[in-house]
């Protein structure tokens, strides 16, 4: 799926005394199986964003166009024909929405009935639920032998997050949101929930939207950046034009640690490569040692 913003705008309680523009014409393109990490400080619009391309709020102006493969519909700030109103609803239900602290949304009594509700909702069979709730902690790599009987609200917030995201799983998403989704998690957790999401954006052929407050955490599994501030896109690209930004001083968002090591060892000579073209072995800490190895070896040479 792919999602494209034109001037997006959207206010908050319009003619009330809480009246607040929370987006000002933003326009940027989410492409097809990218996977999309999306920065900016609280109250930059960020939120707001996630939830207009999931549909729980519509445009105050502007176009949110959503296109899966031959079918493609636009979202406004006018109410939509009864046709374009039902390929609406296709789309939205194609889109699973993790949010921040996705364990907040486990509510009944075991994991496989948590996992279940939304397909049992879209009137499956109860062998096929089976299925579907098998497949899903599956996915996750939770045993559901150990785990389907199990009251939710004994787990780990680890294997609660990852039953939260087995149920959004469930419902087969083409587009996948994901809200600071290792927020309160512990480190070690963190980097296995993160692997695993990776994974399965890969296996499944997803789009996703990944927001984070740390670049850090996403660095190396992102192809696009789109970074707000003020309610405004500042900047969309990839890594490599990122890397330039920081090369000139911009200062969009404080880079990673990685990055930050690499700009100190070119400042101080160490480093002859300039910054932007250190994009392909800044991609990950092994890349990054590897290539320090053989630039400091021939150093010395």
């Amino acid at each position: 799926m792919q999602i494209t913003f034109e001037q997006v705008s959207y206010t908050y309680g319009i003619k009330t005394p809480y009246e607040e523009q929370a987006l000002k014409e933003v326009s940027f393109t989410i492409p097809r199986q990218k996977l999309v990490t999306v920065l900016g400080h609280t109250g930059s619009g960020k939120t707001t964003a996630l939830q207009l391309i999931k549909g729980l709020i519509h445009p105050t102006s502007g176009n949110v166009n959503y296109t899966e493969g031959q079918q493609s519909v636009q979202a406004t700030s006018k109410k939509p024909n009864k046709i374009d109103k039902q390929k609406l609803h296709d789309m939205w239900t194609k889109i699973g929405y993790v949010f921040q602290y996705p364990e907040h949304q486990l509510f009944e009594e075991t994991v496989g009935q948590d996992i279940a509700y939304g397909p049992r909702n879209l009137k499956y069979s109860e062998t096929d639920i089976q299925e579907i709730v098998q497949n899903a902690l599956r996915e996750v790599e939770l045993d559901a032998q150990r785990f389907a009987d199990r009251s939710p609200f004994e787990l780990s917030g680890g294997e609660m997050r990852r039953v939260a995201i087995a149920g959004i799983l469930a419902m087969n998403p083409r587009l996948m949101i994901l809200d600071e989704p290792m927020a309160g998690l512990d480190p070690l957790s963190k980097r296995n929930l993160l692997a695993r999401l990776y994974t399965l954006h890969k296996q499944n052929q997803w789009t996703t939207v990944c927001v984070s407050h740390h670049i850090d955490e996403l660095w190396q599994y992102t192809d696009l950046f789109l970074i707000f501030h003020n309610k405004q896109v500042v900047f969309q690209g990839t890594k490599e034009r990122l890397l330039a930004e920081w090369q000139q001083g911009n200062t969009l968002i404080e880079p990673p640690m990685l990055v930050k090591l690499a700009m100190e060892l070119i400042r101080k000579g160490k480093i002859t490569t300039a910054l932007s073209e250190l994009h392909n072995v800044l991609e990950s800490e092994s890349k990054f040692a590897d290539f320090l190895r053989t630039e400091l070896t021939l150093t010395k040479e």
